[in-house]
């Protein structure tokens, strides 16, 4: 590795084995950060790039060089706030520990400093008259709230009160903003910014499989820190995906989005090879719609996958009372994004194909998502005015066809085999 920057002076020194990697073609890397003397430092990093192995070691520096300090660090939940905690415990050798508390996340060295594990979920306790130096840990998935009470009052009470802000970026929310300021040139901000493939312990091989498996807006934030727009559309290149229908072979399945209130219930059906091959929408009585769903069932001897949300899920029960093989999907803000994601990918990677209709056309286009700070997770949904019924019944079906595809090309070559090599017609074969 090459050599590092000169770094400022260490009074401690460093109890494990850390040496920051830094990209000097690139200027990035955690070497950077710790050279600063910014007071307010913000690293917008991709994924398991080492962005908290930099603010360990800063914290920890920080209370071992400078007596009578009071640390904390931030983590965005109550989850991950003991990955932090034992993270500090593992820097920090045991000579220097005077007493600590699990319970409270809290240790004290023997210099008199304190360093506190905290969660941003909890923001009455991130109220101080006296902080030293803080880092906020995934400060993107904060609320501003949370940022705003706890951490900005340092910034005017506490004249050498320092931050370091970590995290990988949620959209572009106040996290964004802060690392923004500390490119316009404020002489007390500095940011820095690096993809998880620049840093020399990530993976290249795993970054590949994560890249073929997961959408191009997914893997730009995630892995090269590239913020979303706060609220834009969802799905690319799904124009290039337009085909004529297909037509339902033995492992077809349909799609069900229920009626929510004024809304449409919508069929779509997909065969193997993810080709759409039927779609309808429609506002009936909930008998006449059982009628349909079974009676296209049994057409073309398919499996279900239906919204089974609130009173869905007593929908997919009358199904299975009639015969229907039906799998439920509950969709909940988590379990939709996962659902739009399956969806996005099949788009992206041109392994779907849809029919030229107008209606799931424009449904398509106009779906967007948009970054609600307030509950730090991403919505979708349709437009004011729009339906999302045939979208979510398409997301519904390619879900239901996420092993078909492999599926069928086994059994395609052990027919090969066993037909001494005649090309099957598996994949064309109507039900």
């Amino acid at each position: 590795m090459a050599v590092a920057p000169a770094t400022r002076s260490r009074n401690t020194p460093t109890p494990i084995a850390y040496v920051p990697w830094h990209n000097p073609e690139k200027k990035t890397g955690q070497a950077y950060v710790h050279c600063s003397m910014a007071r307010f430092r913000v690293v917008m990093a991709g994924r398991q790039s080492g962005k908290t192995m930099v603010g360990i070691a800063e914290i920890c520096h920080h209370a071992m060089s400078n007596p009578g300090a009071i640390c904390w660090w931030v983590s965005p939940n109550y989850k991950v706030k003991p990955r932090s905690w034992r993270g500090i415990l593992e820097f920090l050798p045991a000579s220097v520990i005077k007493k600590k508390n699990e319970t409270e996340s809290f240790v004290e060295l023997g210099n008199g400093s304190q360093i506190w594990v905290k969660s941003a979920d909890a923001e009455d306790s991130l109220v101080s008259e006296s902080l030293d130096f803080a880092v906020c840990d995934e400060a993107g998935q904060w609320k501003e709230s949370a940022f705003d009470r706890g951490i900005r009052p340092m910034f005017l009470a506490r004249p050498n009160f320092r931050a370091l802000l970590i995290g990988t970026p949620r959209g572009k929310n106040w996290f964004h903003r802060a690392w923004l300021r500390g490119k316009s040139g404020d002489p007390l901000w500095d940011s820095f910014h690096w993809k998880s493939e620049d840093s020399p312990y990530t993976s290249k091989e795993e970054l590949a499989s994560v890249r073929r498996d997961t959408s191009l807006e997914n893997y730009l934030q995630e892995y090269e820190a590239d913020p979303l727009d706060n609220a834009a559309g969802v799905f690319r290149n799904f124009r290039a995906c337009i085909r004529s229908l297909g037509n339902p072979d033995a492992m077809s399945v349909i799609g069900l989005d229920l009626a929510r209130k004024l809304d449409f219930s919508a069929l779509i059906g997909m065969n193997a090879s993810r080709q759409v091959f039927y779609i309808d929408r429609f506002q009936d009585e909930w008998s006449e719609q059982k009628r349909k769903v079974v009676s296209k069932s049994f057409l073309w001897n398919a499996r279900v996958i239906a919204d089974a949300t609130g009173a869905g899920d007593q929908f997919v029960e009358d199904l299975r009372s009639h015969g229907v093989q039906v799998e439920g999907y509950i969709i909940s803000n988590q379990s939709k994004q996962k659902l739009i994601d399956n969806l996005k990918i099949a788009f992206e990677q041109g392994t779907i194909s849809i029919p030229n209709d107008p209606i799931l056309l424009d449904e398509i286009e106009s779906y967007e998502y948009e970054y609600d700070e307030e509950t730090r997770r991403y919505k979708f949904s349709a437009p004011e005015g729009k339906h999302d019924d045939l979208v979510i019944a398409l997301a519904l079906a390619c879900w239901g066809q996420r092993g078909a595809m492999a599926v069928a090309l086994q059994q395609n070559q052990s027919s090969n085999y066993m037909h001494g090599g005649s090309r099957s017609n598996y994949m064309r074969k109507s039900a």
